[in-house]
């Protein structure tokens, strides 16, 4: 395939969290003769490595300044780039961001291809921008190829709607943090971990209720911005209520010995990708696509209900056999996981030199 001939414009306008290490990851993966650009946001907390591919421009940071930006700059910023805009052949959208819409809405009237990767197909309970999937439905209609992460999205978007787009479902791959994770080694008082954004819709209620009983267990830390007012004291359970670093996240996987995600709802998780990446037994909630990206061999499937979760962590508690197997079978997984970027590459390059 020569991809010299075709121009591909990457859009990730994202500021924070896994949305722009997504990009990367994709990117990463194109073939060295690939005619391609990336249009990122200068003010992301990851800074893209890929110098000679980047262009940057200041996106906002609050509701006011989308608006005012979003009326008065970006339109001025398009005119002035048109020509640049149209010179691509095909527009690849990692993930969703209103100025994204916008460009690519322009470049479809320009019959540019695009290809988009739909990580929700509704919102979720919660969330502080639910106008996003306002513009992520819009883009959506007028996109050449959608990517789903799994079925599950999948079938939720497309039974909502009528109209049919072509698909294909490329699960998310792993994201570098930093070092190597050790290997776990089994305990009867393991340390167990909350990792991420906390919405009540993540169920750490659940969570709190289920281990309530359990007096085995070392402490529960709890890591990641809350959504929503919380208090709960109990000497066993650490909190931090704060957006967490790479080396953060490296350091509370690298010293946990279960990762528990106890969803009430879920599309999929990219937390379920970093415990793969450092081989930490799981526990997830059989809602949304979680079941897909983490099967029974690799941790334990629970119901979204406190009794559920507290049976699921005494199961691996309670059995240095069942903790072993897991840990070969996150081995292997770990290593299917690192391919799936290349699917995601490979797809967008099947759609745009076909």
């Amino acid at each position: 395939m020569n991809t010299s001939r075709q121009k591909l414009l990457v859009l990730s306008l994202g500021t924070t969290g896994g949305h722009p290490r997504y990009a990367f990851k994709v990117c990463e993966c194109f073939p060295s003769d690939l005619n391609f650009m990336m249009l990122v946001n200068e003010g992301a907390d990851f800074k893209f490595q890929l110098r000679e591919n980047v262009i940057s421009i200041n996106t906002f940071s609050s509701l006011i300044q989308m608006v005012i930006k979003t009326l008065f700059w970006l339109p001025f910023w398009i005119l002035k780039n048109l020509k640049f805009l149209k010179s691509f052949d095909v527009v690849y959208v990692p993930h969703p961001h209103p100025w994204h819409t916008f460009i690519g809405l322009i470049m479809s009237a320009f019959n540019k291809k695009i290809i988009f990767t739909i990580h929700d197909a509704q919102t979720h309970p919660g969330e502080t921008y639910p106008i996003e999937m306002w513009f992520t439905n819009l883009l959506a209609q007028r996109s050449s190829m959608l990517i789903f992460l799994s079925n599950f999205v999948k079938n939720q978007y497309f039974n909502k709607r009528t109209k049919k787009i072509p698909f294909s479902i490329a699960p998310q791959g792993s994201i570098d943090l930093m070092g190597t994770f050790k290997r776990k080694t089994y305990t009867n008082k393991p340390k167990l971990l909350f990792l991420g954004r906390v919405l009540e819709y993540k169920g750490l209620d659940l969570l709190l209720e289920a281990i309530k009983t359990l007096d085995d267990i070392k402490e529960l830390t709890v890591a990641g911005k809350f959504n929503y007012d919380f208090q709960y004291h109990n000497n066993k359970v650490k909190i931090t209520n704060s957006y967490l670093s790479d080396e953060d996240l490296f350091n509370l996987l690298n010293e946990a010995d279960i990762l528990v995600l106890p969803y009430k709802e879920a599309s999929q998780s990219g937390i379920i990708t970093l415990g793969i990446k450092a081989k930490i037994p799981m526990i997830i909630t059989n809602v949304g696509g979680l079941p897909e990206q983490l099967d029974g061999d690799c941790g334990i499937i629970c119901e979204p209900n406190a009794p559920s979760l507290r049976k699921g962590i005494q199961s691996i508690m309670n059995s240095p056999e069942l903790f072993e197997k897991i840990l070969n079978s996150l081995e292997v997984k770990s290593r299917q996981l690192d391919e799936n970027w290349q699917k995601t590459a490979q797809i967008i390059l099947g759609q745009s030199y076909k």
